[in-house]
């Protein structure tokens, strides 16, 4: 089929086909015939458009990041394709926030590793190389990528300071994981993603290199948690998923429930109390679908003492030990509140 049959199609026929090619065919049809670049653009929005609604992503954010589509798949994520796909979309270009930020830097990165990747790579350790911009010293400044000998996977391409990967960067670590975020002093520092080789998966805040502030972690068995991170814990207000529709609310200390807190089961019941090391401890209460509603005391985990039933016409009465007994086991205990 030559190029004057294939733009005599219908437009959106010539876009369903394009939708199919990946991004260095969508280039190479640019240089075919300037009556593609229309319905390129529109495909390359289409592709955009699909991967921000694959399922399991990271964020809700409209744009995946390069670290998403390296998670499904695109051994070299094109960003600089991406972002051009974007243009022209009010909706898609507007998305605020630090993806949309990171889409731009990493497609001027990438645009940057281009143009460097001619470079003779230099040692600046007995297993490390770099390759890049430098400052007076020959040490990596400005953009470059840092590479570890084989057998390790280990990779760092972003902004460099004196030799120590500093600003924006995306990588592979030393144990597989992928990363893309902001780096200070060596260390993820300010707002990153993080996908391990396990499936588990971290969106927000760093602190020298922990995760530190708002942020979101997945698990691969389906538990999630959204909240406050401290030193790498749980610690703070923070809501926690589980994959059988359970979900907790309150607060962590020390990675656990810690506090006031509230569990919501996959039926609508809920139970809402105080909670120690994990556990429920001191005074709670068990809310009914029916409105009633039973007023029970825990001590590390386990009903304690007698309680008392409110039914939904607010008739109250006493509870045996073995009645709190059955109500606490009715209301179960999740496991620890931990993935």
């Amino acid at each position: 089929m030559n190029a004057t049959s294939f733009t005599s199609f219908p437009h959106d026929l010539i876009v369903d086909i394009l939708t199919q090619c990946d991004g260095p065919a969508l280039d190479a049809m640019l240089t075919v015939s300037k009556q593609l670049s229309s319905p390129v653009n529109e495909a390359r929005r289409r592709i955009v458009g699909q991967l921000a609604r694959r399922p399991g992503r990271i964020t809700d954010e409209l744009v995946p990041t390069r670290l998403e589509l390296r998670a499904m798949g695109f051994v070299q994520p094109n960003m600089v394709a991406v972002l051009n796909a974007m243009q022209g979309s009010a909706v898609v270009s507007g998305v605020p926030g630090p993806l949309m930020r990171n889409v731009q830097a990493h497609a001027d990165l990438q645009s940057v590793q281009h143009k460097y990747g001619g470079l003779a790579q230099r040692a600046v350790a007995k297993t490390v190389s770099d390759i890049g911009e430098c400052n007076a010293n020959d040490q990596t400044h400005g953009f470059g990528i840092r590479i570890a000998a084989r057998p390790s996977a280990e990779r760092y391409e972003g902004q460099f300071v004196n030799g120590e990967p500093h600003g924006l960067g995306y990588g592979v670590g030393m144990f597989g994981e992928h990363f893309e975020g902001f780096f200070e002093d060596c260390e993820l520092n300010g707002y990153a993603s993080v996908i391990h080789v396990n499936g588990d998966r971290y969106e927000g805040f760093f602190e020298g290199g922990a995760l530190y502030g708002q942020g979101t972690l997945i698990h691969g068995n389906g538990y999630r948690y959204e909240g406050a991170f401290e030193d790498g814990l749980r610690q703070g207000e923070g809501v926690a998923f589980f994959g059988n529709g359970i979900r907790f609310e309150g607060m962590f200390e020390n990675d656990r429930a810690h506090g006031h807190g509230k569990t919501i089961y996959a039926d609508g019941t809920r139970y809402e109390g105080n909670f120690k090391d994990g556990s429920r401890h001191g005074p709670g209460t068990c809310f009914g679908l029916d409105g009633e509603r039973y007023e029970v005391t825990f001590a590390n985990g386990f009903a304690h003492g007698p309680g008392i039933m409110t039914d939904a016409c607010g008739k109250r009465r006493a509870l045996s030990r073995d009645e709190v007994e059955l109500i606490a086991s009715a209301f179960k205990q999740v496991l620890s509140l931990s993935p």
